[in-house]
């Protein structure tokens, strides 16, 4: 399980160096943070041999809400944003075709989005816009 954790923090963790954003592990606490505040949460949870599983990237989140709350039981945590560490706000949906070739080669899996064209996704914001160019 530890592995598939790791996994799903790297997919984010490439995806935010592709937004100019330095995220990393915390041994201790799962997730991916930059500097001292948690940006992404991960778990797993199972249950009669069930599994439910994936992470929570704080993207536009309203982070006021998180003062009411410990964070993922970590005494203290503080939560960040993409859109607060840009410091200009960031669509959820742009984020998730960027998104989805980091898991393909993280996962080494082959990704088919036929529900999603690429008329489903808003235009990208400049910044990120350099992620959907071939390469040359």
């Amino acid at each position: 399980m530890r592995q598939y954790i790791w996994k799903l923090e790297e997919v984010i963790i490439r995806l935010l160096r592709d937004l100019g954003i330095q995220g990393e592990r915390v041994a201790q606490y799962p997730g991916v943070w930059v500097g001292e505040k948690k940006m992404c949460s991960v778990g797993i949870h199972v249950s009669r041999s069930i599994t439910t599983h994936g992470f929570a990237l704080n993207v536009s989140t309203n982070l006021h809400h998180f003062a009411y709350i410990n964070p993922c039981g970590i005494p203290g945590a503080i939560m960040t944003s993409i859109t607060e560490v840009l410091g200009h706000p960031i669509q959820v949906e742009s984020v998730i075709e960027p998104l989805l070739p980091h898991f393909s080669a993280v996962f080494e899996v082959n990704l088919e989005v036929p529900l999603l064209g690429r008329d489903t996704f808003p235009p990208l914001p400049d910044t990120l816009s350099t992620l959907t160019s071939p390469a040359g």
